[in-house]
């Protein structure tokens, strides 16, 4: 909820705290992979990227889409380059 109402710091608390109590969830990977590109964190962000399924990361070529569509497009350069270096 936080991510969908731009609240990323807030988001981001939330999906590391999640990550680290299930490790192996691969949703909330991506999900804190899609905060952290958002945020800038490019890096990181194709670390965590690289550690999810296909099925998944394929939901981010849209989420990309969607940064364009609400007039955030530094958000989806760095969502886009993050996923290029998955």
């Amino acid at each position: 909820l936080a991510l969908s109402m731009g609240q990323y710091n807030v988001a981001q608390r939330r999906l590391e705290k999640a990550l680290a109590a299930s490790p192996s969830d691969q949703t909330t990977m991506q999900l804190l992979g899609e905060v952290y590109a958002i945020q800038g964190n490019v890096k990181q962000s194709a670390f965590l990227l690289a550690s999810t399924p296909s099925e998944l990361q394929e939901r981010l070529h849209m989420r990309t889409w969607w940064y364009e569509y609400i007039d955030a497009p530094q958000e989806a350069a760095w969502l886009n380059t993050a996923i290029e270096q998955r």
